[in-house]
């Protein structure tokens, strides 16, 4: 949001210099109207530097989508049995190591290993679907997609206390 408040500010701000018309001869000099202020050339590497950081983050969100899609389909090659709990699909995967986790951004699948299954007892099972189902209902993967505009220690700092609030919700219920 700041960021598009800036790149907003930034656009006003050399809109006015933009509209007006060349002084030259022949009209060819497209920027002859931009005064040449330090005021204006911060403002245009202002405007650059959104530019770079807004397809920084696109080109992080690309990348999150398809080690997603990477994962997934790797999961779904994997998927023994599928079931639903409240509302939500829960995939059995036969992968050697304990694994649980929500997947999707719009739909979320949670895909459990059988190892998992077969290592905890029916009490810490539904603890673990409880946990993973916490996270479909807040839509966290959504959420950790769209906020890959955080610098990473704000983002590893977030997605730590999305992994308490899951706690914290298996944990209060009665």
């Amino acid at each position: 949001v700041s960021l598009v408040l800036l790149t907003t500010v930034v656009l006003s701000a050399l809109f006015p210099y933009l509209q007006r018309k060349s002084s030259t001869v022949c009209g060819c000099d497209q920027f002859a109207a931009i005064p040449n202020t330090p005021a204006s050339w911060f403002l245009f590497s202002l405007l650059v530097i959104s530019a770079v950081y807004i397809g920084w983050v696109v080109l992080r969100m690309i990348t999150m989508l398809w080690q997603t899609h990477r994962f997934r389909r790797a999961l779904v090659s994997q998927v023994s049995q599928t079931t639903s709990y409240q509302g939500t699909p829960i995939h059995t995967v036969t992968a050697d190591e304990p694994t649980a986790v929500c997947l999707g951004y719009i739909h979320p699948h949670i895909y459990i290993s059988a190892s998992l299954v077969d290592t905890l007892s029916g009490f810490e099972m539904l603890a673990v679907v409880q946990h993973e189902l916490e996270h479909a209902k807040r839509l966290d993967p959504l959420q950790r997609l769209l906020l890959q505009a955080l610098p990473s220690v704000m983002l590893k700092r977030y997605a730590a206390v999305q992994e308490i609030i899951a706690d914290e919700a298996v944990t209060d219920r009665p």
